[in-house]
């Protein structure tokens, strides 16, 4: 059998479950907005869990006489070493229940309230609002569109620097413009963190899913001096299609770091992830391998029907995702009078995420998700072309 078969949902299936992908819009719209595969979970990350339940183990949770997160993280430095030849060692690494978290405590860390924090747009939404609740000064940096993609604007990066700026966030590969940063443009990073005496907090949760012709580079694989600055944040949710199952890691680029850190935010402030979270990363990252590699192959068959269907849309164009599974459109060719997300939701009956939440200035784009069944993707798309039709010939 094609282990592809066995990977697909049905929507019927997919709207009896108790999630915000499928609940968010009446059953009459496909749902393509947030960033959660339609796909059916790994066995050994399911198995994972009915051992727990079938022991009824819900006690406080330790795995070979130690403490139970402590495995997860263990099973991610390996999965860091085979996936990405990235050497860890895991006392570098804190154990989180979610990546925001992990961005809100390096944040108190790493900078004081009315500091400046700059932050690349358009970006992942939550960026923002861990920055403005944290009580901490955004500063707006957006990106450059160019015919190979979103870049970096680093002059403007530069010029948005003053005395009061403390980090950068960045996202890497990026959420939602699915950009994998070269090397010179990471290495620039690290240079304008080093000239201005910044702490870089990257998030790298989209780091497996990276398509053949481009690589993940951990930005603290770069230098010692790049990771003496760099806090990585990660977590298998995206990956392996378990978002409920919260478990977040921090890798502490230098001991410094980490001392700091552990300095200004207490323990108990973290809290520690549900075993269920525990027992499903540590089996992801241990015995997912296949299961993963077939679900690459996948998203990879489906990025390219997004992009051949999208390129003979009227009015929308994209720049080919080189990591993801979320597409970026831009319907500024359509020249609508209201957001391309609310338009489609109208006209198409897609729910897309709205491209204004990633960045003022973007009402006209939408970011779709293509991690689902191939009907499921196909119906999105013939919907999404019919109402682009109607739009341009009216």
């Amino acid at each position: 059998m094609n282990l592809q078969d066995d990977l697909f949902l049905d929507a019927e299936f997919l709207r009896s479950r108790r999630n915000s992908k499928w609940k968010r819009f009446p059953d009459t719209v496909v749902p393509a907005w947030i960033a959660d595969m339609d796909l059916k979970a790994a066995d050994v990350v399911q198995e994972a869990i009915e051992a727990t339940v079938r022991q009824r183990d819900y006690g406080y949770p330790r795995r070979h006489a130690i403490p139970a997160e402590r495995i997860a993280a263990e099973a991610w430095v390996g999965w860091a070493a085979r996936r990405h030849g990235w050497e860890v060692d895991p006392a570098d690494v804190v154990v989180a229940t979610d990546v925001m978290q992990a961005c809100v405590a390096a944040l108190l860390s790493f900078s004081e309230e009315g500091d400046g924090i700059l932050l690349p747009t358009p970006c992942y939404p939550p960026f923002r609002s861990c920055i403005t609740d944290s009580r901490r000064r955004l500063i707006d940096c957006p990106m450059s569109e160019t015919p190979e993609g979103f870049r970096f604007d680093f002059e403007a990066m530069e010029a948005a620097i003053d005395d009061s700026t403390r980090m950068i966030l960045l996202c890497n590969p990026h959420n939602p413009t699915g950009r994998v940063m070269t090397v010179e443009e990471l290495s620039a990073v690290a240079e304008l963190a080093e000239k201005h005496d910044l702490i870089v907090f990257v998030d790298e949760i989209h780091a497996d899913i990276v398509y053949p012709g481009f690589r993940h580079i951990p930005l603290a694989t770069l230098s010692s001096g790049a990771a003496a600055r760099t806090v990585t944040a990660t977590s298998a949710t995206k990956s392996f299609t378990t978002p409920a199952l919260r478990l977040a890691l921090m890798h502490f680029g230098a001991p410094a770091l980490r001392d700091r850190f552990e300095k200004t935010i207490p323990k108990a402030l973290m809290g520690k992830p549900a075993i269920t979270a525990i027992d499903a990363s540590t089996a992801a990252w241990t015995d997912g391998d296949e299961w993963f590699d077939t679900t690459m192959s996948y998203l990879g068959t489906a990025r390219k029907t997004v992009a051949e269907a999208v390129a003979a849309m009227p009015g929308l164009s994209l720049h080919l995702p080189e990591s993801t599974y979320l597409a970026f459109i831009d319907c500024r060719g359509l020249g609508l009078d209201r957001p391309a997300s609310a338009h489609f939701l109208d006209t198409a009956r897609v729910g897309f995420s709205e491209g204004e939440g990633f960045a003022k200035g973007y009402e006209g784009w939408i970011r779709l998700n293509f991690s689902t069944a191939p009907d499921i993707l196909g119906e999105m798309l013939t919907r999404l072309r019919a109402a682009c039709l109607e739009t341009a010939g009216g």
